[in-house]
């Protein structure tokens, strides 16, 4: 609980209204409850009262007098309804405040982990489930904010608790001690069931988890899972963990209620004690006795909340846990060099020179880019002894504004060397240079603003040609909100380069046509050109070109190499590729197997040589890419 705490107190300036409204609330229900009786004989019910009731109601009848109200029926039930009245609008403005304290917290800790997350660097995506991570930002940061109302619930029941028992220790010191000894009693005796509802809560998040992932994964594969119509299968094993899920909160309903129910009858128990010592030992007179049944009948129900609230919050904590999992693992997993949520933003009209560029200008590449002796290895497959390292003492020179190529068949670790002078990945041994300078010692996110990525596979948002082509999804463009007018003709000229400026202007939309869920509407040749014609509204100093024209036919290929041609002398560019005849124009080209360089040159030298590009170019010749 000290850790829900010390999330709400975060704001202590809120935390501290809501418990002075909380104190204020309790101790005007408690002098409503001192009222009830003295009131009712003042004016004229027959009730004897005397002792520690005698003296509230002489007091009561003291102060009426003293404001000149005159002692009937109407007055005193209207004080009664003023008092009420009033401890009622301070519960309203506890429950409004405390639910505005808890909303705040929860979407402070889901920004707070999204940041988190978006500034890890590439290795701790590679290692986590983007599903786990939903799972956390929406169920986990939820239950986190019930467990905050129900702390801050327990903070209400349990002052309004302590005054209703100073109330009754006030009329019977010794019946209320007895009463309130055996109400704690019972509470420890029923301390173990938490840790059955902390197991169901664990339970529950591991359910949570598998259903997100099983539904996450058959989404993302749905394609797939239709063309081989499996979509039984998959709809079995999202039953399996939805079950799974209905199991694990039948079981928390059971720990509520079994709670519940023994609760329930001490509280009986309790009672039962509180009269017979009442009538039979002490003696207590009526009025008193009546007022102390009120109380604690009043009290019990706070006490059931109370162990309530507690099992909740046993319940709770494992969703706790996963969120500090989350924001300490992904927060030791940082990225340096000032990279955050926004290391991959790009920059506006040119790089570090348009309005996207936030901050930092992007790094210029005026000499060119050397890898030295670099090796790279994931880690958990080289510990367990079943696969070498990715990449192998590589050394190469990538020089400023001219092509250069990586070719070699898959696995051979070009794809890894991208993501090193991307910055995602850093070399385990060796080091990268730009400039002269070790890229660990530039700002990742300037870096990377200067660069244009074009995967294998290209990711489109779910928005308009226009949104998926602009810096930042438009922000900071000078033509206007939207990105209109002359910001358009960058869009166009980039479009034109990729050739596919002809096929979106003849769309009935043209720019502002939605190009759906990961550019589904579109074919895998257009959403490549539309992926290489974003990276180039960017002017980017550096291009990375990852198996970039896979996807298209060769006449389109080679539309594309005669736009590579004319960034020739103005972009560094770095190809990786299977089709050897793009790398024809290549300044230099290097080949790679098995994660070492095993040869290099430029296309006349290399297929004038024996040697693995000779093998490459033959069994190209021989059938269909591969």
């Amino acid at each position: 609980m000290s850790r829900l705490f010390a999330l709400l107190a975060r704001d202590p300036g809120r935390l501290a209204g809501v418990v002075i409204l909380t104190l204020l609330a309790s101790l005007v229900e408690g002098a409503g409850l001192l009222l009830l009786v003295p009131l009712l004989t003042i004016v004229g019910v027959d009730v004897p009262v005397d002792g520690p009731l005698g003296t509230v109601a002489d007091a009561v009848e003291g102060a009426l007098a003293a404001v000149g109200l005159p002692l009937v029926l109407p007055v005193v039930l209207a004080v009664y309804v003023v008092v009420v009245a009033g401890q009622s609008g301070l519960r309203y403005l506890e429950r409004v405040r405390s639910t505005a304290l808890v909303e705040d917290l929860k979407a402070d800790l889901r920004e707070e982990v999204f940041e988190v997350v978006a500034r890890a660097d590439w290795p701790y995506h590679l290692r986590t489930r983007g599903s786990d991570l939903l799972q956390v930002l929406n169920d986990e940061v939820f239950r986190v904010g019930d467990a905050s109302t129900q702390a801050l619930g327990i903070l209400t029941t349990g002052l309004t608790a302590a005054v209703y028992l100073a109330v009754a220790f006030y009329l019977s010191p010794l019946a209320s001690g007895v009463a309130a000894v055996t109400a704690l009693l019972l509470l420890f005796l029923l301390r173990a069931r938490a840790a059955r509802s902390r197991a169901a809560g664990q339970a529950w998040s591991d359910a949570a988890e598998g259903v997100y992932f099983t539904a996450s994964e058959f989404l993302a594969g749905l394609k797939t899972a239709k063309s081989h119509a499996a979509e039984g299968r998959h709809t079995r094993a999202f039953g399996r963990e939805t079950r799974r899920l209905a199991d694990s909160w039948v079981q928390s309903a059971r720990s509520y209620a079994d709670v519940q129910f023994f609760f329930t009858t001490g509280a009986v128990v309790v009672l039962s004690l509180l009269v017979w010592l009442a009538l039979e030992v002490i003696r207590l007179e009526a009025a008193a006795l009546l007022v102390l049944i009120f109380i604690f009948l009043r009290v019990i129900p706070r006490f059931s909340s109370l162990q309530n609230s507690l099992q909740y919050l046993a319940n709770a904590l494992p969703a706790l846990d996963r969120v500090d999992g989350v924001l300490a693992e992904a927060g030791a997993a940082a990225e340096g060099g000032g990279s955050g949520a926004g290391s991959g933003a790009e920059s506006g009209a040119g790089p570090g020179t348009g309005p996207g560029a936030e901050g930092t200008a992007a790094i210029p590449l005026a000499e060119g880019i050397r890898v030295e002796d670099v090796t790279y290895a994931y880690l958990p497959e080289v510990e367990a002894g079943v696969a070498p390292p990715v990449l192998r003492e590589v050394t190469l020179e990538i020089p400023a504004r001219r092509t250069t190529a990586l070719v070699g068949v898959s696995g051979g670790g070009k794809t890894t060397l991208a993501d090193l002078l991307l910055g995602l990945l850093r070399p385990d041994q060796g080091r990268i240079l730009v400039d002269g300078t070790p890229l660990d010692a530039l700002d990742l996110a300037a870096w990377r603003r200067g660069i244009g990525y074009v995967a294998q596979e290209s990711f489109l948002f779910n928005d308009t040609i226009r949104q998926n082509l602009l810096p930042d999804g438009g922000a900071g463009q000078g033509a206007g909100d939207d990105g209109r007018g002359a910001g358009d003709n960058a869009l166009l000229e980039a479009l034109r380069t990729a050739r596919l400026d002809t096929f979106v202007q003849g769309l009935p939309a043209g720019l502002d046509t939605v190009v759906g869920e990961r550019g589904v509407r579109l074919s895998g040749g257009e959403r490549q050109r539309l992926a290489l014609a974003r990276a180039l509204v960017r002017r980017p100093r550096l291009l990375v070109l990852d198996e970039a024209t896979s996807a298209l036919d060769y006449e389109s290929e080679d539309l594309i190499r005669q736009a590579l041609e004319r960034l020739h002398g103005e972009t560094t560019v770095v190809m990786i590729t299977h089709r050897l005849p793009l790398a024809r124009d290549a300044d230099r080209i290097y080949v790679l197997d098995r994660g070492q360089v095993v040869q290099s040159g430029t296309w006349n030298e290399l297929a004038a040589a024996d040697g693995r590009f000779r093998e490459l170019a033959a069994a190209a010749t021989r059938g269909p890419d591969s």
